[in-house]
């Protein structure tokens, strides 16, 4: 378990997600992943708004995570972002941006 992981088991949801936020720009594209899915669970306010600009990451592991995240939000403002993603040139990309528009119109 990375100490992200275990954070995000905290029951200080602000803290955690703080810190999180704060990894989303991390030089490790894998900090960056399990950042995005720990600000995606907490949902606190303005994740989304904090969540879109890794659509444009350079790694296509951090965007394919983004793809099945933002369909946790259950938030619609991230359908844009999330059909976007299915034009991405990476297959695996596309296939969990189509699984988050999916999760995202489940409600």
């Amino acid at each position: 378990m990375t100490a992200l992981e275990a954070l995000a088991n905290q029951p200080d949801a602000a803290r955690v997600d703080e810190k999180a936020r704060s990894l989303l720009d991390d030089p490790d594209p894998m900090v960056r992943s399990r950042a995005v899915s720990v600000v995606a669970f907490w949902a606190r306010p303005g994740a989304l708004v904090t969540l879109s600009p890794l659509a444009q990451d350079s790694v296509p592991h951090v965007r394919m995570i983004l793809g099945w995240c933002l369909g946790g939000l259950r938030d619609q403002a991230a359908e844009p972002i999330l059909r976007g993603l299915l034009a991405d040139p990476d297959e695996q990309v596309r296939a969990f941006a189509a699984r988050g528009l999916g999760r995202l119109n489940r409600q």
